[in-house]
């Protein structure tokens, strides 16, 4: 395997699945973590001196991720802007997270536009991260601790060797859609860069049948002519583990960008459980979390906060910066009226979108009461309401 296919890949996925222009908001001087629209971020501090807001993604699989445009702060330009180079590394003095030293002084960058990413390295560290929602702290310790109420599930590493990949755990749970229900038994990446309670990659035969008999919004995006036959869905449903259960948990299918199984199941011995997808912040969320990876698993508690996700897109489609459509529902109100991937939206009530500030254009993807969208494709101009 290349060795930075999962770093790429990983990166790829975060970046698709969390798409958004939103900027995070500032830590309470308190805190030292926060979650935002189901993305826990933290401080983490570079050589002693540099402290940034890093999204905190456990399915990235090296430890530090930042984009070339931070990288450069650490390296000198000819490095960082070296021709024909995917994905390289710089050594660093020091990387601490939650006031301990990380098993690691080195930084991946990579090409592309997205947030800086830290996690675990896998393959080095033994100690045991906990996540307290309730009271937004951070931190990494060497004493094994098991709190009342816990519920406790194996993780499960894929390995090259004897070389710690990236972390799967099985969550037996039911899902359940007013009358219909479905019992599940899958193996999922353990991913925090999840902002959804799961994202279906290798569905088995029921799990599919049962997502096509609920409500759910078929998606086309920018990918979608590439991979003809992907299927990508967005659906809504009640789920059951043991000790609790979680209503109204947005979810997504998709079977076209990859597949988990395919990428893992080599490095997986010994496991006869199907490999679904991941599971990710907005089941995560309503459970303090222990990543014990001293003992290989992973420990749950109900938290008692439960933080807002963001607010849902009421428009049916999303543009990039220049107003271009690079997703839509196929079957909601804007695509019945015409609306397809590569129009460009020229303004909304009569304003150009691009002196729509950034903050405003994400509002009103989720803004009650009609507006006018003026839109230019191929065959002119016309006029949408939503």
């Amino acid at each position: 395997m290349n060795k930075f296919l999962h770093i790429i890949l990983v990166v790829q996925f975060a970046v698709i699945s969390c798409s958004s222009n939103e900027q995070a908001l500032q830590t309470a001087d308190n805190t030292n973590l926060r979650i935002y629209h189901d993305r826990i971020y933290t401080p983490v501090v570079i050589n002693a001196a540099d402290t940034l807001g890093m999204f905190f993604d456990t399915g990235c699989m090296v430890g530090c991720l930042l984009p070339r445009s931070l990288a450069a702060n650490y390296t000198d330009a000819s490095a960082v802007a070296e021709s024909g180079t995917g994905v390289s590394k710089i050594d660093v003095e020091s990387i601490s997270l939650g006031g301990q030293s990380l098993n690691s002084n080195k930084i991946y960058h990579v090409p592309g536009k997205f947030e800086a990413v830290i996690a675990p390295v896998y393959a080095t560290e033994r100690r045991i991260w906990c996540f307290d929602f309730d009271n937004r702290i951070f931190s990494i310790c060497e004493t094994d601790t098991l709190p009342e109420n816990a519920i406790v599930y194996p993780l499960v590493f894929a390995k090259k060797g004897n070389r710690k990949l990236a972390p799967f755990v099985n969550i037996p749970m039911t899902l359940s859609y007013n009358d219909k229900s479905l019992s599940t038994d899958y193996l999922y990446l353990l991913d925090t860069g999840t902002p959804c309670g799961f994202a279906i990659t290798d569905p088995t035969p029921e799990l599919e049948d049962f997502v096509l008999h609920i409500p759910h919004w078929k998606i086309e995006d920018s990918f979608s002519t590439k991979i003809p036959d992907r299927k990508l869905y967005d659906f809504e449903v009640d789920i059951e583990i043991p000790s609790a259960t979680l209503s109204h948990i947005r979810s997504v299918f998709d079977t076209g960008l990859r597949s988990y199984s395919g990428e893992f199941r080599s490095y997986l011995s010994g496991i006869d459980k199907p490999i679904a997808g991941t599971v990710g912040m907005r089941l995560l969320k309503h459970f303090n979390m222990i990543l014990d990876l001293k003992n290989d698993r992973l420990i749950l508690t109900p938290a008692q906060n439960i933080y807002p996700s963001k607010p849902m897109n009421k428009t049916g489609f999303w543009c990039d910066s220049k107003g271009v459509v690079t997703r839509i529902r196929t079957n909601d109100a804007a695509y019945a009226q015409g609306l397809r991937l590569g129009d460009r939206v020229v303004t909304v009530d009569g304003t150009r979108w691009e002196d729509i500030s950034e903050e405003r254009q994400n509002e009103l993807y989720s803004m009650e009461g009609h507006r006018v969208w003026k839109i230019e494709s191929a065959g002119g101009t016309k006029d949408i309401v939503i």
